[in-house]
């Protein structure tokens, strides 16, 4: 039998969805801080020292989609890493998807201070 996957140091195996997973949100996380630095940009270029309701128009408008997706992918993976606990007893899914939303909460912190 054929096992799908990257190994790392020869003794975990990661499956193939769980890195299209990861890779699908690294470049969410990169694209939304993007577009948050240039909301912040756009602000700072006209002089203002605060944000307006446009800048959360902005942000909706432009982050948010991107956000959206992936909440949708997280959940996908959410449904996955439970199917793979409860049915195989294999936890891999779900400490990829917890490490990943460390990485998004850890994120947001750090996007409130952009300047």
């Amino acid at each position: 039998m054929k096992r799908h996957g990257v190994v790392l140091g020869g003794k975990m195996r990661l499956k193939t969805s769980d890195i299209l997973f990861s890779v699908a949100n690294l470049i969410g996380l990169f694209l939304s801080a993007f577009l948050v630095s240039g909301i912040v940009k756009w602000a700072r270029m006209e002089e203002r020292d605060y944000h307006d309701a446009s800048d959360s128009i902005a942000f909706i408008a432009t982050a948010g989609p991107v956000l959206f997706v992936c909440f949708l992918l997280n959940t996908i993976w959410g449904i996955k890493a439970l199917v793979d606990i409860f049915r195989r007893r294999n936890y891999q899914a779900s400490l990829g998807l917890g490490a990943v939303a460390c990485v998004w909460i850890a994120s947001f912190l750090m996007m409130r201070f952009v300047r």
